[in-house]
This record gives structure tokens, sequence and C-alpha cells, in this order.
């Protein structure tokens, strides 16, 4: 989108974007039920010869309830060779690049290709 998040009332579309993601809670149940699903994933991806990437994507949250589980594992990954992972949540806060809290708008997608994916793209 070529729009730009709402500046007024900010803190509150951030808190109720949040919610809607983690309207009931956080389920240990569903995160090892997609944690063993990612896990079939990049072995398929390995046994094909493929490198696999993730990029944990900026957003203008202070704090995202599943990240840390989340990014705790794809770290844990990336430790043991499995994967290579990105945490760039906090790489861009400029609420003028966000078409809402959570995802850049035309303008931040350039800034964030330029700035931060060709590099990890060209290793």
């Amino acid at each position: 989108s070529d729009g730009q998040v709402d500046m007024s009332g900010l803190g509150k579309n951030i808190i109720k974007e949040r919610n809607n993601y983690y309207e009931g809670g956080l389920d240990s149940t569903n995160f090892r039920k997609y944690k063993k699903q990612l896990e079939n994933v990049i072995n398929i991806a390995r046994a094909k010869g493929a490198n696999m990437i993730f990029i944990m994507p900026p957003n203008l949250w202070d704090f995202d309830l599943g990240a840390p589980a989340v990014s705790n594992l794809l770290a844990e990954y990336d430790e043991m060779g499995l994967i290579s992972f990105y945490d760039l949540s906090s790489a861009i806060k400029d609420p003028s690049l966000f078409s809402d809290t959570n995802h850049l708008n035309k303008k931040g997608i350039s800034v964030f290709s330029e700035k931060f994916l060709k590099g990890i793209l060209n290793k």
C-alpha cells in the first residue's frame, strides 16, 4: 500500500492490531504443532540443497507476544546451521514508512530492501 499509518492514536492502533493476532492468547499446543511443520519444511529444503533464510520484518510494536518464542527458535536453528535468521523487527521505526503498525508501505519496502535485504541476499 502507498498509504501511511494513521499517526493519531498510534498507540491504540498498535494494541488493537497486536491483540487481533493473539485473540486467544498464546497456545503452546499450536506452537509445538507449527514447530514440527517448520522442521519438516526445513528438512525437505535441506535435502534438496536449498538454503533457507528467515527474516522477522519490521513493525512498530514495542512488544509482540509471540515473537520471543519464534525468534528464539529461529536463532537456535541458525546456530545449528540449519537456516539463516535475521531479526529485523526493530530495524525501521519511522511510522511514515508503514501502511499500518505491522506492514511497510511502498516507500518502506524500498527502504527496507535497499538498507537490509540487498546485503542479506547478496551474501
